[in-house]
């Protein structure tokens, strides 16, 4: 007579599937008769066959218990950290972008003003090859080179302040330009349009494409700004320009605006003489600083137009000499 095939097998084979009834019947059925084995032993092992089924169900929820455990473990966290991750990252990626589009624009604005301070170069000698095409600006070497010189401080050239005086050229501004591609500047401005306006000798890639973002997104419209008679501004509270002096220009200005001679013992020049003879020009160190100085901007600040009237209206009165 054969024994009979072990209960355990038939046991762990359909625990894999958690079929209670199933479990129950394969329990019963090794458990009944089988020959006269079973009759010596059947009346034992009956004894036994309810702790068998309470152990089989022990079995099983304690399973389905760990399975849910391990599942809620491990999804939860990877989820709010990926979340995270990706905010940070757009997060940082926008502010740097920022940081470098203002950047550029004011390293343009730098040197539309005198570019070989930016670059701390030996300025060029000569005159830049279009100055023969005017008679009426009187200027020779390195000055011819500066493009405030041909197209104003308020970038409008003939159409704006330099249509008469010293600084007169008759050249047109840059101001129509901001509607141009970068492309279009850059070919502008590296001769690929006339040969005699080519600064590509001095300005490389970078330098190109930052005077190219000031044009397009750094001028701002000065036509309105001040009275072009008197000079003064059209708008401006100089008790709000006298705050925003103190906290923001006092220190290197000094408390007058005399502290730093910008010309000579002879011709002295601070910013009171700026502000009352060309506004303009102070307006555009206002924003863009001044070459190879480290002179905070108010681009990079943040002034507003409004704000920056005020600052002119108070420093309008400081001394001029």
């Amino acid at each position: 007579m054969q024994p009979s095939e072990p209960i355990g097998h038939e046991l762990i084979s359909d625990l894999e599937h958690y079929d209670t009834k199933v479990l129950i019947d394969k329990i019963n059925s090794s458990l009944g008769d089988n020959g006269a084995e079973g009759m010596m032993i059947g009346g034992i092992m009956r004894r036994t066959r309810l702790f068998a089924v309470l152990f089989v169900f022990t079995l099983v929820a304690a399973a389905c218990s760990s399975t849910a455990q391990t599942t809620t473990t491990t999804t939860t966290p990877v989820q709010t950290t990926t979340t995270t991750k990706a905010a940070t990252t757009t997060t940082a990626t926008t502010t740097t972008a920022t940081k470098v589009a203002q950047g550029d624009v004011v390293k343009g604005g730098l040197l539309y003003d005198k570019w070989w301070k930016v670059l701390s170069i030996d300025e060029p000698t000569g005159d830049m090859p279009l100055w023969a095409n005017q008679s009426t600006n009187t200027r020779s070497g390195a000055a011819t080179w500066r493009c405030k010189e041909c197209h104003g401080w308020d970038y409008k050239g003939a159409d704006g302040v330099y249509a008469s005086g010293s600084h007169a050229t008759g050249f047109p501004g840059i101001w129509d330009a901001r509607d141009w591609t970068s492309e279009q500047i850059v070919a502008q401005l590296s001769g690929k349009n006339d040969p005699n306006h080519d600064f590509s000798a001095y300005l490389g890639h970078d330098e190109l494409h930052a005077l190219a973002l000031f044009i397009t997104d750094g001028m701002f419209d000065m036509s309105t700004l001040f009275d072009p008679n008197t000079k003064t501004p059209t708008a401006g509270d100089a008790t709000e320009g006298e705050e925003l002096y103190g906290t923001g220009c006092a220190a290197c200005h000094g408390a007058d605006g005399t502290q730093i001679n910008f010309g000579d013992d002879a011709e002295p020049e601070y910013v009171g003489t700026v502000m009352v003879d060309n506004p303009w020009e102070g307006s555009h160190k206002i924003m863009f600083g001044q070459p190879g100085t480290g002179m905070p901007t108010g681009v990079e600040t943040g002034l507003s137009i409004d704000e920056l009237l005020d600052l002119i209206m108070y420093m309008q009165t400081f001394p001029t000499s």
